[in-house]
């Protein structure tokens, strides 16, 4: 695998083989770690909630990352809620057959939906 491969995430893909499965913090599943991009795409696509840049670009000054500050900031709003942080853990446990999730060594780094073919 070369190091920027994105590779399609599959249902229980997320279990290791080894005792690597532990809780590890909210924004890991098993292996995978949901990065904030990721994240800011899952809500977008899948919440439609898309936050401006010119929301988050003052509050966050020592934060040089969009995403990081959207995620920050979703969090502190609670869009980014229990709820919805564990709707996405399931997603990535069994993504549904309309989704693809993909990976670039443990990291999720992106997210489409797939349009039935009519």
């Amino acid at each position: 695998m070369q190091k920027d491969e994105l590779i399609v995430v599959t249902k229980h893909d997320y279990k290791a083989s080894s005792s690597e499965n532990a809780y590890r913090g909210k924004y890991t599943v098993g292996r995978f770690h949901l990065t904030d991009a990721f994240i800011v795409e899952y809500m977008k696509l899948t919440h439609g909630i898309e936050i401006p840049i010119s929301w988050v670009s003052n509050s966050f000054l020592n934060i040089p990352d969009s995403d990081t500050q959207k995620v920050i900031y979703m969090e502190s709003c609670d869009i980014l809620s229990k709820h919805i942080i564990n709707e996405l853990r399931n997603a990535v446990k069994s993504p549904p057959v309309n989704m693809k999730i993909y990976r670039n060594g443990n990291h999720l780094t992106k997210l489409e939906f797939i349009r039935e073919k009519n």
